[in-house]
């Protein structure tokens, strides 16, 4: 089907842009693997590339469920997102790239194509509500979780158990805030997916994000607040469009990779602000 190509393309064009925006601090970039020693640029274009089929196969079960309740088509997909895992780790030699993406994207993807068999209009409202109708039982999983034995619950469990941080599942739950408060009015405002905007939609997103990247490898959540001080050290340096920006990016990119740190959570959420500001920026077309 025409659309599933269409936005599985978005898609994969989305985790290109992410992988190849530069400076980020701590995340691969076509200079440096950052904090992450076991990928390059490389590693991430072969992930983006590998995922196709699935991505169209998330479509496609958007666009012919029949269903009334929702929830049954996040079900739906959960093993296509198991088959886009396996692709991905195949092409990276076991190397998790794009887990949380796939999570996120593979949403998207259905809801649009149920957006479509329904024919209503796809907008940044209609998406969220449909997102929110698929995954808003997700924060369910957090229930007894103190019953769960602690070598089996997820990093995102623990960060729950411990700080409240409801993470990723928090995210998709709640309709991607961070992206649609945030991320996707600023990239709309520069009106372009340039190297300069993208890492001032990244930096924007950090200073709201719980990234539970960032506070899995530094080991504390008062790292949340430093990066809310560096974000707005950031804009005031005049972010991307200026010298001092950049050279502050390149200084922040130093420090993370010498503490090996990364925000690769607010690397996904950048990815979901480029996808869903190419569909929807191109239906205006």
């Amino acid at each position: 089907m025409k659309n599933a190509r269409y936005y599985s393309q978005f898609a994969q064009r989305a985790m290109l842009y992410e992988a190849v925006c530069h400076p980020k601090p701590g995340l691969v970039d076509p200079v440096s693997p950052g904090a992450h020693q076991d990928m390059d640029i490389f590693t991430f274009i072969d992930s983006s590339s590998s995922m196709q089929k699935e991505f169209e196969d998330m479509y496609l079960a958007g666009y012919q469920f029949d269903g009334v309740d929702l929830k049954n088509l996040f079900d739906s997909i959960r093993p296509i997102g198991l088959k886009a895992e396996v692709e991905m780790m195949k092409s990276t030699y076991d190397v998790n790239t794009h887990k949380g993406a796939i999570f996120s994207l593979g949403i998207l993807l259905a809801g649009l194509g149920y957006l479509d068999n329904q024919k209503t209009t796809v907008s940044i409202d209609s998406i969220q509500s449909v997102v929110k109708e698929m995954t808003g039982h997700l924060l369910d999983d957090f229930n007894n979780l103190e019953l769960k034995p602690e070598e089996k619950l997820t990093n995102g469990e623990k960060l729950y158990l411990e700080y409240g941080l409801l993470g990723v599942r928090g995210e998709v739950a709640q309709g991607f805030p961070t992206v649609l408060n945030y991320g996707l009015p600023l990239l709309e405002q520069y009106g372009d997916c340039s190297n300069e905007s993208l890492l001032n939609v990244l930096m924007l997103m950090l200073y709201y994000n719980e990234d539970s990247n960032l506070i899995k490898r530094a080991g504390d959540v008062k790292i949340l607040n430093w990066a809310k001080t560096i974000v707005t050290r950031y804009f005031k340096k005049g972010g991307s469009q200026t010298k001092d920006g950049i050279l502050y990016l390149n200084e922040l990119n130093d420090l993370f990779i010498s503490e090996n740190l990364s925000i690769g959570g607010t690397a996904d959420l950048l990815i979901v602000t480029v996808f869903i500001y190419l569909v929807v920026s191109n239906q205006k077309k």
